[in-house]
């Protein structure tokens, strides 16, 4: 059959399927904004104010990471702890942010062949609509899940770009 979902929910499907790997329990919920901030405000002693000054700057570092995995420089310690402490509070709460969606996918296929392997075979075919507004995380997603001989169909229009504020490159 086919299959017809956003890089977002392609991510929950394979974090459903493999959130043992992750440290989740079946049942894990995606934070919304308000779940977020509450636990970065807990986790830094912060207020809301430094809260929300400071999520883009860990969610930019954690997509980052991801999008290098496993081939990382190391960290400066102010970012990494406390992106460290927010996901360890997010796993405890058996959460993951939207982010994570694609991430820890990236993270997974990144981390073990056969895992990906595995996948590819599932989705032999793909194709991608709006291609102009995909950015670095979700190109190394799709890269991860197809073949170097070319089993992706792509559609895109630069002149219709959206997305650069949010990472996406033509």
């Amino acid at each position: 059959g086919m299959q017809v979902t956003t890089f977002h929910g392609l991510g929950l499907r394979i974090l459903r399927e493999l959130h043992e790997a992750v440290g989740l329990g079946p049942g894990f919920r995606v934070a919304d904004e308000a779940e977020r901030l509450e636990v970065l405000r807990e986790q830094l002693g912060c207020g809301e104010r430094e809260a929300r000054r400071l999520l883009p700057e860990l969610v930019a570092r954690k997509r980052a990471r991801a999008a290098r995995w496993p081939d990382l420089d190391p960290e400066p310690s102010e970012v990494a702890a406390p992106l460290a402490r927010y996901e360890a509070a997010l796993r405890k709460l058996d959460l993951v942010d939207l982010d994570d969606l694609l991430a820890l996918p990236v993270m997974l296929l990144a981390a073990d062949a056969s895992v990906a392997a595995r996948y590819r075979d599932r989705y032999r075919l793909v194709a991608v609509d709006e291609y102009q507004d995909v950015d670095e995380l979700q190109y190394r997603l799709l890269r991860l899940l197809t073949t170097p001989d070319g089993n992706v169909c792509v559609i895109g229009d630069p002149d219709q770009a959206i997305y650069g504020f949010r990472g996406a490159d033509v």
